[in-house]
């Protein structure tokens, strides 16, 4: 923490605007002597603690002793000297308290610092105590050089700072609740609970159990985390592992390379995961990239998902969305409007209803089972593995169909001006289980078999 009172002088008022309040926040202070304070507390097991810091760098290490210490070198300078000791006196109270197994440790040891002129005339400086007290100066400087705290590793840990930074250099085996406004943090592990609430800040921790994040505007890593509930805005996430995801996000970046489920909420983000068995999201403008999933159960808007190897996607309400999908056995897509798919490799099957839905299948296995389509305004691209024996069939409204007839055997087929009712066969086989049914209004079809 650093603050500094400094009276202003008739000769330094045509370069300031008149009025202005003279407090300024010192960037650093040379030439002072340092002193040093050490407060110490013995505690039962697994004490409660709570530190408030302001605008301190402390770092935060094992005990050596059945003591918790907290050592503390700063600089304190005023022209009145009684006021300057009442002023010590009082962080030297409020630096450590202790009520039975609960310690509280404080760098924050006044309310408010005041500066008051008449147009810059009869300037008055005040530090104003916790308890009220006013100390009253024409120059003051404080500043914290260092801030050690130790403390046991068992034990219920609560942090609340703002513009600073904290390192905790040891793993914590209890629960974390933390509080961060502007704040930089690293941390070890956390075995117990983590509580975060963040702004503005930038926060690391390398193992923590589970999670409940709450986060406006900072950057958020783990190497490893159990089970995490994510509210976040306009933020960055990072974690290598994961147990599992309860997520609402806006404008957020998040990569997450290992968990086994995931439940998103997001508007405006850019998610990247890895490998994640189970994802069930809603999502309207942003990007969805995996790497590996076995079920994604998906509605969104004006979304670009690229997926490599997806087993089965469903999603009940797309609008607008363009999918990339390199690898996947199963598709169904319900009441679809504007939608763009591409598909490189189709397994087993699709079930797609939609409105004016682009769709493009470079390759469906020979061991698919259907392919069933229905919707208006429908451009389709399908190219099925040759060695595939299939019925084609369905009833179309202005159809637009390109594939060599030859190669099919016509069961029926029926055309009155734009109204096309067909069955056909593709294949040595006679009555085939494999199914291509399109049903539409205005469908474009392009049919290949390579």
């Amino acid at each position: 923490m650093k603050a500094k009172l400094k009276k202003l002088t008739y000769k330094q008022l045509p370069w300031l605007v008149t009025g202005i309040l003279s407090f300024i926040v010192s960037l650093g202070v040379l030439g002072q002597e340092t002193k040093t304070w050490e407060a110490t507390a013995s505690y039962k097991s697994n004490p409660q603690v709570t530190i408030h810091l302001y605008d301190t760098h402390a770092e935060i290490l094992p005990v050596k002793e059945d003591k918790i210490v907290v050592q503390i070198e700063y600089v304190a300078e005023g022209d009145n000297s009684d006021a300057l000791a009442k002023l010590e006196q009082a962080m030297k109270t409020e630096l450590l308290k202790q009520d039975g197994n609960s310690i509280t440790i404080n760098t924050n040891f006044y309310s408010n610092l005041k500066s008051w002129s008449l147009f810059g005339f009869g300037e008055q400086n005040y530090v104003v105590l916790k308890d009220g007290n006013k100390l009253k100066f024409d120059d003051f400087t404080f500043e914290i050089k260092k801030l050690r705290i130790y403390l046991p590793s068992e034990m219920e840990l609560n942090i609340d700072g703002k513009y600073g930074k904290i390192d905790v250099l040891f793993s914590v085996h209890g629960d974390l609740n933390f509080e961060a406004y502007d704040l930089d943090f690293v941390g070890k592990s956390i075995a117990g609970k983590l509580k975060v609430d963040a702004k503005y800040s930038k926060i690391r921790f390398d193992k923590v159990g589970e999670a409940r994040l709450v986060l406006y505007e900072t950057r958020f890593g783990a190497t490893e985390m159990g089970n995490a509930d994510i509210d976040s805005k306009y933020s960055q996430i990072e974690t290598t592992t994961c147990g599992g995801l309860n997520y609402l996000g806006y404008e957020d970046k998040m990569a997450i390379t290992k968990l086994p489920a995931a439940k998103m909420e997001a508007k405006y983000c850019n998610i990247r995961l890895g490998d994640v068995p189970n994802i069930k999201a809603n999502m309207y403008e942003g990007s969805l990239n995996l790497k590996k999933t076995n079920t994604l159960d998906l509605n969104a808007k004006y979304l670009e998902v690229d997926a490599i190897n997806l087993k089965s996607l469903k999603m009940m309400e797309g609008y607008e969305n363009k999918i990339l999908i390199e690898s996947v056995d199963s598709l169904i897509s319900i009441n679809g409007k504007y939608n763009n798919v591409e598909i490189q490799n189709l397994s087993s099957y699709v079930k797609m209803d939609g409105y004016e839905e682009e769709v493009k299948i470079s390759s469906v296995n020979e061991a698919f089972t259907s392919l069933l389509f229905d919707g208006k305004y429908l451009e389709l691209n399908l190219t099925i593995s040759k060695n595939a024996a299939y019925r084609f069939k369905g009833v179309v409204n202005y159809p637009e169909f390109r594939f060599l007839r030859e190669e099919y055997k016509i069961i029926y087929h029926d055309k009155d001006s734009d109204f096309l009712k067909y069955d056909y066969l593709y294949g040595k086989i006679d009555n085939p289980t494999k199914l291509i049914q399109i049903n539409g209004y205005e469908v474009n079809l392009t049919l290949n078999n390579l």
